[in-house]
């Protein structure tokens, strides 16, 4: 199985069609900021791997040319450069720049990576930078989109790195895949401050190759406003075929640190009567609420009045489910899933 394995991945990575180790190679190109004008004096910087399939990774090899007045950067290369070492595949070679503009609160800078094989002498490839023009305000995260010049493709990964004052650590809040240019509710973020950033990747073809380019935005210090969510504090168990089994000391995907979790699986396979297992929550009030976050899980969530007759409310998609309408709701339970859940959230309806 491995030497099959190893035999599609050369397949799929075949040598370069350049085939004179002597030969003098060139890449070079232009970086614009998103305004299209030339951005000069800015690091450029071309890496590859000098080996493929090696445990550890080998090392990156990193090239470094400054963009000249006009912004013209250039990479001299020979042909023997163009392949792996040990395994005569085409190298993958990435070249990036970072505007060294300071981002707002001091952020990093947008940045673009581009990702390709060499198959000519001579190959051309101009870079341009993103400015998104993030902001967060009371409609929420908006951002200027990538225009056709930046390539082909679309939608925009949101990535939002944050801190709970509460609970003094710092974890991963918010990841997801949108095509909007928005991010309209901000209860996602909860109670949190930190930092977001956008990131988009696009196809571009180049003379006997294809660019595969990603654009990261400038990074964006933020403080939410949304507040703690409904369901703080509130108590949970996990249930399984109405065996209720309680956390040994509070609730650990309501307490906001995302420290501890817990597990709504499927039921072991010496027990298929059992049913699956939820994690149930009670708010320990009948109210309407429209939205239900569980980060990195696609989980069904299913909503009760009393706890006992329950109605399916949809299934977790890139960390939320909105509810409409609003259901009355006391009882909301979560499952089954894959791995941990650090945090329900579960917010009344506006």
């Amino acid at each position: 199985m491995g030497t099959l394995l190893a035999l599609i991945l050369l397949a799929a990575c075949r040598p370069s069609q350049v085939t004179d180790p002597d030969a003098d190679i060139t890449v070079s190109g232009v970086l614009y900021d998103s305004g299209g004008h030339p951005v000069p004096g800015t690091e450029v910087r071309l890496s590859f791997r000098e080996y493929i399939f090696t445990l550890p990774p080998s090392p990156d090899i990193t090239l470094t040319s400054t963009t000249d007045p006009a912004g013209r950067y250039s990479f001299a290369l020979k042909g023997r450069d163009l392949n792996y070492s040990n395994r005569g595949g085409a190298r993958i070679f990435r070249l990036r720049a970072e505007t060294t503009e300071p981002a707002p609160g001091g952020g990093r800078g947008s940045r673009t990576t581009t990702s390709f094989r060499i198959n000519r002498e001579q190959l051309p490839i101009d870079l341009r930078l993103w400015d998104d023009r993030l902001s967060l305000d009371s409609a929420g995260l908006t951002w200027s989109p990538l225009g056709p010049e930046y390539g082909g493709g679309s939608g925009y990964s949101l990535v939002v790195d944050g801190r709970r004052s509460a609970a003094g650590s710092d974890h991963r809040v918010w990841s997801a895949e949108t095509d909007s240019a928005s991010l309209g509710d901000l209860r996602v973020l909860e109670d949190t401050e930190g930092k977001v950033f956008l990131s988009a990747t696009r196809q571009v073809p180049a003379p006997g190759t294809r660019l595969s380019i990603e654009y990261e935005a400038a990074v964006l210090p933020y403080r939410s406003p949304a507040g703690a969510p409904l369901s703080r504090g509130k108590p949970c168990w996990l249930d399984q075929g109405g065996k209720r089994k309680q956390p040994p000391t509070g609730c650990p995907v309501t307490d906001g640190n995302h420290q501890t979790g817990m597990q709504a699986e499927q039921a072991p396979e010496s027990s298929p009567d059992a049913g699956p297992a939820w994690i149930v929550i009670d708010l320990e009030e009948l109210l309407q609420i429209d939205l239900v976050v569980v980060r990195h899980c696609e989980c069904p969530v299913e909503v009760s009045a009393d706890g006992s007759a329950w109605s399916p409310a949809g299934t977790i998609e890139q960390g939320a489910l909105v509810l409409d309408p609003p259901p009355a709701t006391r009882f909301v339970r979560v499952g089954p899933g894959s791995g941990s859940i650090e945090e329900i959230s579960i917010w009344p309806a506006r």
